[in-house]
């Protein structure tokens, strides 16, 4: 697995790539055979990916800025 550090800011992907990289990690994780260390390193940007992927808390729906 590929650190953290390795890996570029989930903020400066666009959705679709960050949604895309956080279903690998989910399938990853699913699968149960990764080292804990791994795991660890893997929920960790599975959670900045997901708030990526996530409305901005300060929006409202259906605002355009």
């Amino acid at each position: 697995m590929t650190t953290n550090d390795q890996l570029p800011d989930p903020q400066s992907l666009g959705y679709e790539e960050a949604r895309d990289e956080l279903v690998r990690i989910v399938q990853t994780l699913e699968g149960g055979q990764a080292p804990l260390e791994d795991t660890l390193t893997m929920w960790e940007r599975g959670e900045a990916l997901a708030a990526r992927c996530s409305p901005d808390p300060g929006r409202r729906p259906g605002s355009s800025f």
